[in-house]
């Protein structure tokens, strides 16, 4: 659709309602997301508590190989991973997002592509990796 010089090129987000009081999961150093998705890319957001509003926390969720598009895949995001970002820039300098003061968390679509698409959610959990990789049980928010 094209009106007075703009062009609709397709965009998807969702956020979290916002958490009160932030959520704290310092304890944790990964979010795990079950997902089913479309072989787009899209980014997982992270908004703490910041003196500034704009600040957000991004990371670029890898496109699902062939064989994965709409099958259910776990993705391990460690927080050290995250880019704090504001309106869309990298910051500089980084601060590390540490888990603490969390006040929401979204998906938005990484592509501007038109179209129908797909993602579906079936959780969004704070892990330990080391529990992860040893396979033991982890407790799950």
């Amino acid at each position: 659709m094209q009106d007075k010089g703009f062009v609709n090129i397709g965009y998807a987000a969702f956020k979290s309602v916002e958490i009160s009081p932030p959520l704290d999961v310092d304890v944790y150093d990964a979010f795990q997301l079950k997902i089913k998705t479309d072989d787009r890319l899209y980014v997982a957001q992270v908004k703490s508590d910041s003196p500034y509003e704009e600040d957000m926390y991004q990371y670029v969720i890898p496109a699902p190989k062939e064989s994965e598009v709409n099958e259910w895949r776990d993705i391990f995001i460690p927080f050290e991973e995250f880019v704090l970002t504001s309106r869309g820039q990298i910051e500089d300098p980084q601060v590390p997002y540490d888990g603490r003061n969390t006040l929401h968390m979204g998906i938005l679509s990484a592509q501007r592509k038109s179209g129908p698409f797909r993602f579906e959610i079936e959780f969004w959990r704070a892990v330990r990796m080391e529990f992860i990789q040893s396979k033991k049980r982890y407790t799950l928010l």
